[in-house]
């Protein structure tokens, strides 16, 4: 979990919130780097430790949750 949280908070510079076995980070837009590293939690790498990927609209731009297992 610890991996995960640092890849988010690096890729994003934000501060990751942690919501029992769910990441939360909230962005104002996502580039090219933020999706390939998205992208990378559905690689077999990440298959152990992420079960989902998901990108909403919040209220001031877009909050990335990732759900581990």
């Amino acid at each position: 979990m610890q991996e995960v949280k640092t890849i988010l908070e690096i890729t994003f510079g934000k501060k990751v919130r942690e919501e029992g076995k769910t990441l939360k980070v909230n962005v104002e837009e996502l580039d090219g780097v933020s999706i390939y590293q998205l992208n990378g939690f559905n690689l077999e790498r990440f298959s152990d430790v992420v079960e989902d990927v998901k990108v909403k609209r919040s209220g001031t731009g877009l909050v990335v949750i990732v759900t581990l297992k």
